[in-house]
Parts: structure tokens; C-alpha cells; sequence
């Protein structure tokens, strides 16, 4: 009865706020698309989370509690009542409202998960999906499909057809201009495009585009975006499960997969039509499956590791450590798990020779890099302490910019060491291993892309480390140093699924560039890689240090387990 009249009230709640949006209040708000948007996705947003939190509640058998905690959570609607009559004009302030209020409703289901009351994944894959879907559908009236985007649905549009030739579409030019606002140039079909005898192909192969196919067919680009989303929410869920295996179920290790699954880069990229998502929940099914789970399934893992042969070779790199893992501490499951991956690795050529004509996996990616090579630069380079150094603190690309929770975790890797030995071995060499080995791309940013897009992949097999790291810090300054990081990747967050263009820069910060009428500047004195006439070495390499010195702190905590 209370889950009945808990949606009921949520139903009638909800009913209003788009009555009084649509009319009586719509104030300021103008007719344009992204005003129409930031009406529905309030409406929606706040009554999935409503739903969201009566599954939790029948879950946990705080049915009557959460209706409470739901009840209080929907004055945050307020938010975007006072915006409509006060302002309502800025396209940029609406999407900040939009992030506040939907965090806010979903609230109660974090606090109930934070208490432990959620031990279902799957609801926390609903919780990650409300959470994505509202902000992938928010991108479409404020930025175009950028990068590689516009490409992938491209691809998507040719599968539909029933065919792998680009050259069309490329030629006609009209769904690329819609998608992207421009006509293709040279340059994005330099970068972008393969062109083979047997027509034009998409050099990252065509595995991705098909999961977007249904999306695509549907819904176009909303669609290919909530598939993303999906995956994404996925993703997530099997990271709280791999965490939960290692870390243990404990309110830091809630925490920390909050701090993932809700907080750039994963959250952004979890926004954007790029194939990292998919990426970190085949790795992380990989590595649970062979290195985590209590009854290892090494045969699964290497097809979860293997299906990486579909995607990058960024991914296999770091499938490849999982092998070289188990190897090297369960060799007895070493045979079953490259089983998995030498069959995922045929069907990788198999797939290949039919879009490509080249039975070998990676055929478009290799091409493509000699292609690129040939007509600027190689896409390699032997200066791997700039781009390592990059990654972590270049102030617009790196995870000092926008994600420092991450460092969260340099305070966790003994003691979690300690704690799971092998688990962390395994996790360790994963993470690293793939920083070490991206350190030699030359495009280490990500290409034009929010920041951070290459460590998505392998952040689910970090988070272990930050839940530790949490469990771990006893003092005042270490948790108010956890609670800066948290809250400036929060700050970020926030602006970037509020404006999405603002998660892409060019040399310069783009945040940055925002925030910089402020006081107090919050970024510029981190390191650029970028900027002409900057010195980002000394800074980097002395935050580095820093860093490794966290980590030998360390060596004071002890995880507790049970």
C-alpha cells in the first residue's frame, strides 16, 4: 500500500511541475527545443527517481522511509520553478538546475545505498542509468556530436542499409552536417575514414556502431545515446560487484563507487557516443571473472578479455596484463582463459575480413595509424614521462582538472595490498601497466573528447584502491583532503553534464576558461602540456611526487577485513 501511494503522490507531484512549467510558470523559460528539453527531463528525471526509490524501498523493507526521504528530496523541484520565474533565458544555467535538481532526487537512493540498504546491483545499475540517461538526452539541444562521434553513427547509419561503405554518406554530407553541424572536411576524413577498394570503412571497426544499431533505428541519436548509457550503468554495476569483492562491502566502498559511477570522466563519457564504456565493462567482467569472483570462470573472462579484439588495442593492452597476470599467480586457470581470448580473437579476424578484407584483428586500426603517420606524424612517440605526466596533471586533459578523486586511491594501495594480495597485484599491474603503455601514444588526451576518455576503461579496476584509501583515513586532514577531491570532481561534473562543450578543450582549459572571473582561480596553477610558453614538467613532477609519497603514507593504515 505505501509503494502504491508512494508513486501515486510522486505520479501527482510530477503532473503538476509540468503543468506549472508549461504554463502558469513558465516565466522565462523560452520556446525553444532545449527550454522543451529541461522541462521533460525535470519531469521525468525526478519521477524515475521517485520509481527508483519505491524498488529500493521494497528491497529493503523501508518502504514507508523512503517515502519519507523521497517526499523531503522532492522540494529540489523548487529549483527549477524559481529558475523558470527568475531567469530561464540561459540555455547554460538551465543545465546547471537540471544536474542540481536530478542529484538531489536521486539522493534518497544514495543514502539508502551509502547505508547499505541496496545490496541488489541491479538496482544500482537503474540508479547509474537514471542518472546517465537525463544528461545523454540534454546533450542533443546543447552540442553537437563531436569527434568521433558523428562517425560511429555514421557507421550505425550504414549497417542499416546493410552495408560497410562510408562514401555516401561522406559524399552527401547532409546526416554528418546534422549530426556535427558541419559538412565532413579533408581533415576529418583523414582522421576518421579508411578508404579501402572496396569502398570507405570506419578504422575502429564496426562492432560498436552495431550496438548502437537498435538505438540508431529507433531513436537516432538519442537512441545510439541511451545505449551508451546502458552500458555505462552496466559497467558500473559490475564494478560495485568486483569492488565488493575486494574492498569489501563497507560505507567507503559505497562511497567510492559513487565516486565513479557519478563523477567524471566516467559519468561525462557515460554521456557521449564513444566505446570506453564498453570497454570498462568488458575488462571488468574480465578481470572478475578470472582474478576476484569466488569461483573464478577463466574461460568467461577470456572471452571478456578477448572481445577487446572487437574494440581497441588500448583495451587488449590491458586484457593482455590480465593473461600475463594469470600467468604469472594461476597458472593452472593461464590455458582456459587464452582459450577465451584466441577464440574472441578469430571472430575479431573473422570480423574484420568481412568489413576490412584483412583477416587479422585491428586491421582498420593498423591501417589507420600508418595512414595518419604517412600524413602528419606517428601517432607514437618516446617521450612517455610527458605523456604519463600528462594524463594525471595536465589541467585540462588530465585528472588533476577534473577528477582528482582519483588520486583518493594512492592512500589505499598498501593497505589494500596488505588485505587481498593477489587481488591487488592483479589490479596494480592492470592499471599502471595500461598508464605505462598509453604514455607512448602520442595523442595520449583522448582526441577532441571529454578528458580523461582513455582511463575510463580501467577506472573500475582503480576504484578498489579509493575504497581502501576511504576505509583507511582516520584523521581530520585526510578525509577534508578526500572531501576537496571529491568535491571539486563534483564541481566539474557538474559543468560538464550541464554544458557539454565545456568538457572539450583545445590547449587551453575549457573549464578553466569559465571559471576564471572568479576569485579564487582553481586551476591555472596546475601544469598545461598544451599551453605555448608552459613549463608543465617541474610542477608535474613534483605533484607526482607528492603522490608517491600518499602512497607511502600508506604504510601506516591496515584495511580491516572481516
Amino acid at each position: 500500500m505505501t509503494t502504491l501511494l508512494h508513486v501515486a503522490f510522486a505520479a501527482a507531484v510530477h503532473s503538476l511541475l509540468f503543468v506549472l512549467l508549461r504554463g502558469p510558470a513558465r516565466g522565462g523559460l523560452p520556446l525553444d527545443e532545449w527550454a522543451a528539453a529541461f522541462v521533460r527531463l525535470i519531469v521525468l528525471g525526478g519521477f524515475a527517481a521517485s520509481l527508483l526509490a519505491t524498488i529500493a524501498g521494497a528491497r529493503s523493507g523501508r518502504q514507508r522511509e523512503l517515502f519519507v526521504r523521497d517526499t523531503i528530496a522532492m522540494l529540489a523541484l523548487l529549483l527549477p520553478l524559481a529558475f523558470a520565474l527568475t531567469r530561464g533565458a540561459s540555455r547554460d544555467e538551465g543545465g546547471i538546475i537540471l544536474v542540481v535538481t536530478l542529484a538531489l532526487r536521486l539522493a534518497p537512493s544514495v543514502m539508502s545505498f551509502v547505508a547499505g540498504a541496496i545490496p541488489d546491483t541491479r538496482v544500482l545499475a537503474l540508479l547509474a542509468f537514471a542518472w546517465y540517461a537525463p544528461f545523454a538526452a540534454w546533450t542533443l539541444v546543447t552540442s553537437y556530436a563531436q569527434g568521433d562521434q558523428p562517425h560511429f553513427l555514421l557507421a550505425a547509419e550504414t549497417l542499416r542499409t546493410g552495408s560497410f561503405d562510408l562514401t555516401p554518406l561522406y559524399r552527401d554530407g547532409t546526416l554528418f552536417a546534422q549530426l556535427s553541424g558541419a559538412k565532413p572536411t579533408p581533415d576529418d576524413l583523414e582522421t576518421h575514414s579508411l578508404a579501402l577498394p572496396a569502398g570507405t570503412r570506419l578504422p575502429q571497426g564496426y562492432v560498436f556502431p552495431l550496438l548502437l544499431l537498435p538505438g540508431w533505428i529507433v531513436a537516432q541519436r538519442l537512441g545510439a545515446e541511451l545505449i551508451v548509457a546502458g552500458i555505462a550503468a552496466l559497467a558500473a554495476a559490475v564494478a560495485f560487484e568486483l569492488m565488493r569483492d575486494v574492498a569489501q562491502d563497507r560505507p567507503a566502498t559505497r562511497v567510492a563507487w559513487l565516486c565513479l559511477a557519478a563523477l567524471a570522466p566516467f559519468a561525462t563519457l557515460a554521456t557521449h557516443i564513444y566505446p570506453n564504456a564498453l570497454g570498462a565493462l568488458l575488462l571488468v567482467l574480465a578481470f572478475r571473472y578470472a582474478v576476484t569472483t569466488p569461483g573464478p570462470r577463466p574461460f568467461a573472462a577470456g572471452l571478456a578479455a578477448g572481445a577487446t579484439f572487437l574494440l581497441t588495442p588500448r583495451d587488449t593492452l590491458t586484457a593482455g596484463l590480465l593473461l600475463l597476470w594469470v600467468v604469472l599467480a594461476r597458472r593452472p586457470f593461464a590455458i582456459r582463459l587464452a582459450a577465451g581470448m584466441g577464440v574472441m580473437a578469430i571472430v575479431a579476424g573473422a570480423v574484420d575480413f568481412l568489413t576490412m578484407g584483412v583477416p587479422l584483428p585491428f586491421a582498420g586500426y593498423v591501417a589507420g595509424l600508418f595512414t595518419f603517420a604517412q600524413a602528419r606524424e606517428s601517432a607514437l612517440w618516446l617521450r612517455p614521462d610527458l605523456g604519463l605526466l600528462g594524463m594525471l596533471f595536465d589541467r585540462a586533459f588530465g585528472l588533476a582538472g577534473s577528477a582528482p578523486w582519483v588520486f583518493i586511491g594512492a592512500l589505499g594501495v598498501i593497505p589494500l595490498w596488505r588485505a587481498q594480495p593477489r587481488a591487488a597485484a592483479a589490479l596494480l599491474l592492470a592499471t599502471i601497466g595500461t598508464l605505462g603503455g598509453l604514455a607512448f601514444y602520442r595523442l595520449w588526451e583522448g582526441g577532441w573528447a571529454p578528458p580523461n576518455r582513455y582511463l575510463v576503461d580501467v577506472l573500475p579496476l582503480w576504484a578498489p584502491f579509493v575504497g581502501a584509501a576511504l576505509a583507511v583515513a582516520r584523521s581530520v586532514w585526510e578525509r577534508a583532503v578526500a572531501a576537496v577531491f571529491v568535491a571539486w570532481s563534483a564541481i566539474a561534473t557538474i559543468a560538464f553534464l550541464a554544458v557539454p562543450t565545456w568538457s572539450y578543450s583545445a590547449e587551453e582549459s575549457r573549464l578553466l576558461e569559465v571559471l576564471r572571473p572568479l576569485p579564487i582561480d582553481p586551476l591555472s596553477w596546475l601544469p598545461s602540456f598544451h599551453v605555448v610558453g608552459a613549463s608543465p614538467l617541474p610542477g608535474a613532477v613534483a605533484l607526482a611526487v607528492v603522490l608517491v609519497g600518499v602512497a607511502v603514507f600508506g604504510t601506516r593504515r591496515r584495511l580491516v577485513t572481516a
